[in-house]
């Protein structure tokens, strides 16, 4: 199950911006990066990245959002999710530093294709460890990795 933090920040990004389940993990890949990089390795959440085919996945997020297939959930499918799994994320919650946070990468990240976003994460160092050896995404990897090559997509 996820965080109350991170269902918190998906239900925001779902009303804000309509996102894809594919979309959702990679920009949430790419937030957790900025926001480390920018706040002296503090997380924006503590759940934790796996290393799948498509780059950074959080499970829990793909698990909540698959149901809506590969198409972009928006405001109206948060009750739907609510009732099909019980999702609990309510982005009233938020402090304005982090909607702030969030307001000023996103619209970034949608003016890329998703396919570049996915090239990105899968050239991003912690990633390719964690593939490798078939396992988690250490969030201290992620800190290092990104505060010595930066975030440049």
């Amino acid at each position: 199950m996820m965080t109350e933090r991170l269902a918190d920040i998906c239900a925001y990004i779902i009303e804000r911006y309509g996102v894809s389940n594919l979309e959702m993990n990679k920009y949430l890949y790419v937030l957790q990066a900025e926001h480390m990089v920018t706040h002296n390795g503090e997380s924006l959440f503590e759940d934790d990245f796996e290393a799948w085919a498509y780059g950074p996945v959080i499970k829990d997020v793909y698990n909540t959002l698959k149901y809506h297939g590969r198409n972009k959930l928006e405001a109206d499918d948060i009750a739907t999710l609510n009732l099909l799994v019980n999702f609990s994320g309510n982005a009233q919650r938020l402090e304005p530093e982090i909607t702030n946070f969030i307001d000023n990468q996103i619209p970034r990240l949608q003016s890329l294709s998703i396919t570049r976003i996915v090239n990105y994460t899968h050239e991003s160092r912690p990633w390719i460890e964690a593939w490798n050896n078939g396992g988690i995404i250490e969030k201290g990897r992620i800190f290092e990795f990104h505060s010595s090559h930066g975030i440049d997509i």
